[in-house]
């Protein structure tokens, strides 16, 4: 219900205040605060609750107001905002701003914080291998920043096909869009999964000069895209935010290895077929011990490099922990165990820079830096380090061992930090001693045993005695409580002693939240060298995890070859198969002229799909630096690889299967260049049969003719195979089987030639179709291999004539036949005679001439 329908009924203040926050946040779902609970009302309370699991109710059914509700108390709120963000919604805290017991009618309350899917800051409410980009699209530019860690890069002459590779690439939590983009992406999106939507936000002017004050300081001030990216940020939060983002990098697509969304999704880089990583090339390349090591290792699988010198450099520090050269120092061993302790440190830094920050993040962040210092102290030069290391080292000195997670949940600070701070830790670590010393006091003075002194929050301090003995109560008490069963007092010292006590601890809290600050002001000041240091850390955690990766499967480091020269691998495998098969998996030598154009057949099953995804992958695992499962390796850096593998169609865009495969075999002609390697698995397989076969045999004579590409194209098509003799370039290959004993056996070997047979009704016996169904298919393919003219008839082969096969099969030809199997199952050749072996072949051929 709207406020203007609830305006037709008289609204409370409270309503009437929580109203006027919700119409100026209706995009986001507002936690209220009442009391010790926060509370969701009306339309947000009905798409919170069954998100949340928790109750929704009525707010008041007596008074006749029905809106709904659910609620939380406010030390609770964390997770139940970390479903909502995770479920693409925006949220909004609306927090009491003054203390309700020293409120003057209404409780003034107000937002906050602000947090969308793209501005989560708790390390514990996001994945640790995975960044959290907000992605803003402006014309043909593109930013994308994750606010968790400060990184943040923007393309500035990008193509539609380029952004919505970047998207499916990058996964962005957030997509931030201009006013028509936003109506034009909402009424082309079918799906709900997705990117968060948001507006781009035209801020006030105020801000605007913040923004562009920060970009200034990257020299960046006519960027635009970036520009519209950190006003959104501002207007969202405050502009505390920019200070934690580092300097954008501008990216372009020449450096990197271009991969397309479908590319990237046929070869599993990240997830495979089902959704799961754990079978990804990711999680197969994946050793680091750290958050930092894993995200940096996703962002080069996301971007492997094109320069050969570059990759090479990667190469050398692989080689250096794998050879272990600075073990008489360093060693591998104690690089890996120091890796362990490292943990978040710029997710920590976010979260310890963020408004709900507390001691606890600050100790977090400084011990997880200081295990980064501790790595770089033996690696390289640390003058640098020196100042900023001493100040970790007397941050941890003087905080106390278990921290409050926030200040006002306790103080922080040990002795001997500060001599004024001595003083209040002084006067309210002894406050009880000093209370009990008075009370004591006055029970002797007075001669009252029970005499106590109490404290509540509304009297404060008293003297409290009992009705017995109030005869005795000296005449300097003053009266402040009267009680069924005793009197409260104050007196003069003891509202001198309450004015120090309360003095000292509201001190104590001001002057340990001034030094909360500075110190967060310190690490705010060195974004720039902890930046820096994360970036080490985090490149010697992929580096010698490949090279752990190496040593444990054997993996060799390629060399690079030119655009001239063969691809050759010896002995090699599939990055991701090979480490769940061992030693069953088949390596294979590929060995690849310039410009190859190999056309592969053999039967499903045999290993064609797999063998053309181990080149792609290979060639990726390469260009990030990782060395490849093989025992040597002649590889070519490319600059593209495509992919179309598989069938599969698009709902979300309303696309069947074969328009799919067309779509992506067009995009795929369109872009080639001679340095790209294009793998086309069963193309024309979604359509009729003569057309499928035309439409394979066109697109392999326009790679034949038009480009240099390196192409693996696959099919079934067997009658392709025959193009060789026209195109010398062509090279047929098969995977190898062996038929023994009336089975057939895959070798998955990768062999010269074409296959000459297919065993589509075999895979059918293996995938447990009927017998009886198996037996017609292979009697009806036994027809049609009869006829030569090509044209044939599906009834040709009839059902009264397969009716008429399966009754004999079960009468007495069928059971003489069983006979005759059964003695030739028992028959012992190695003692027969010539003779005698002929004698029994003629005897089988008599007695079932006749089946």
């Amino acid at each position: 219900m709207s406020k203007s329908q609830k305006s037709e009924k008289k609204l409370t203040p409270l309503m009437e205040q929580y109203w006027g926050v919700k119409s100026a946040h209706p995009d986001k779902i507002i936690f209220f605060r009442m009391g010790d609970f926060f509370e969701i009302f009306d339309k947000d309370a009905e798409i919170a609750a069954p998100i949340l699991g928790i109750a929704l109710t009525v707010r008041n059914k007596k008074s006749g107001d029905n809106t709904k509700m659910c609620g939380m108390p406010h030390h609770s709120i964390s997770n139940a905002v970390a479903k909502l963000l995770s479920a693409n919604f925006k949220v909004a805290i609306c927090d009491q701003l003054e203390d309700p017991k020293q409120a003057k009618g209404l409780v003034k309350r107000g937002i906050t914080r602000i947090l969308t899917p793209g501005m989560v800051f708790d390390p514990d409410s996001l994945d640790s291998g995975t960044s959290n980009y907000i992605a803003c699209c402006v014309d043909n530019a593109m930013a994308l920043v994750d606010t968790s860690t400060g990184e943040c890069f923007y393309y500035e002459d990008i193509s539609l096909k380029q952004r919505k590779d970047l998207i499916y690439l990058l996964n962005p939590a957030e997509l931030l869009l201009a006013e028509e983009d936003y109506e034009n992406y909402l009424a082309e999106k079918k799906s709900v999964s997705g990117p968060h939507l948001s507006k781009i936000i035209n801020t006030n002017s105020e801000n605007q000069n913040k923004v562009t004050e920060k970009l200034a300081s990257f020299s960046l001030e006519s960027c635009s895209i970036l520009n519209s990216l950190f006003c959104y940020l501002i207007e969202m939060q405050n502009e505390e935010i920019l200070q934690l983002i580092k300097k954008p990098a501008k990216r372009n697509f020449q450096k990197y290895l271009a991969l397309s969304a479908s590319s990237v999704e046929h070869l599993e880089v990240f997830v495979d077929s089902l959704g799961n990583a754990t079978q990804s090339l990711f999680q197969k390349l994946n050793r680091c011990k750290s958050s930092i090591g894993s995200r940096r290792l996703r962002s080069y699988l996301s971007f492997p490099l094109v320069d050969q010198a570059e990759i090479e450099s990667r190469f050398e520090q692989v080689e250096y922990w794998q050879k272990d050269l600075g073990k008489d120092s360093f060693s591998r061993t104690s690089l890996r165990e120091e890796l362990a302790k490292v943990g978040d440190p710029e997710r920590r830094l976010s979260k310890a820079m963020g408004p709900s920050a507390g001691p606890r993040d600050l100790v977090s962040l400084s011990s997880s830096l200081l295990a980064c210092l501790q790595i770089v102290e033996n690696l390289d030069s640390f003058d640098e380090y020196e100042d900023f290391k001493s100040f970790l080292t007397e941050l941890e000195e003087n905080i106390v061992d278990e921290p409050p997670i926030s200040l006002s949940k306790g103080y922080f600070l040990k002795k001997g930090v500060n001599d004024k701070l001595d003083e209040f830790i002084a006067l309210t670590e002894n406050a009880q001693e000093l209370l009990r010393e008075m009370e004591a006091k006055e029970r002797e003075t007075n001669s009252i045993p029970s005499l106590k002194i109490r404290y509540n929050a509304v009297f404060g301090y008293y003297i409290e005695v009992t009705k017995t003995h109030q005869d005795k109560v000296p005449d300097h008490y003053q009266r402040k409580q009267t009680l069924a069963n005793s009197e409260r007092y104050t007196t003069e010292e003891l509202k001198d002693l309450e004015r120090k006590l309360l003095s000292a601890k509201s001190k104590r809290e001001s002057l340990e939240a001034e030094m909360f600050s500075a110190y967060r002001e310190l690490f705010r000041q060195n974004t720039g060298l902890i930046s820096k240091l994360t970036d080490r850390v985090a490149d010697l955690d992929v580096f010698s995890g490949f090279a752990e990766l190496a040593i444990e499967r054997d993996y060799v480091r390629p060399s690079f070859v030119g655009s001239s020269d063969k691809i050759e691998l010896i002995k090699a495998k599939h990055p991701v198969l090979e480490q769940d098969l061992g030693v069953s998996f088949v390596a294979n030598d590929m060995i690849l002229d310039p410009a190859a154009c190999v056309l592969l057949t053999g039967p499903n099953m045999a290993g064609k799909s797999t063998i053309m995804r181990q080149l792609a992958l290979l060639s990726i695992t390469a260009q990030v630096g990782c060395f490849v499962p093989a025992q040597s390796a002649k590889m070519r850096v490319f600059e593209q690889i495509f992919t179309r593998i598989g069938a599969s169609d698009s709902l979300s865009e309303g696309l069947s299967t074969f328009m799919v495969e067309m779509k992506e075999t067009a995009e795929i002609i369109e872009a080639l260049c001679p340095n790209s390697l294009v793998l086309m698995d069963e193309v024309g397989r979604g359509t009729s049969t003569y057309d499928g076969m035309s439409l394979a045999q066109a697109i392999l004579e326009h790679l034949l003719k038009e480009t240099k590409a390196t192409v693996l194209f696959s099919t079934h098509y067997h009658e392709l195979t025959s193009l060789e003799k026209d195109f010398p370039r062509l090279e047929n290959r098969h995977m190898s089987i062996r038929e023994l004993d009336g089975k057939v056996h895959f070798l998955h070997q990768w062999m010269s030639g074409p296959a000459n047979k297919s065993y589509g009704i075999h895979v059918a016996k293996l995938a447990g179709l009927p017998k009886s169904l198996t037996k017609r298919a292979e009697r009806i393919l036994k027809e049609l291999e009869l006829q030569s003219d090509g044209q044939f008839s599906l009834l040709a082969f009839s059902n009264e004539q397969e009716q008429t096969t399966t009754v004999s099969e079960q009468g007495p030809e069928m059971e003489q036949l069983k006979a005759s199997l059964e003695e030739i199952r028992n028959l012992k050749i190695q003692e027969m005679t010539p003779l005698e072996l002929m004698t029994t072949i003629g005897k089988w051929q008599s007695q079932n001439s006749s089946i």
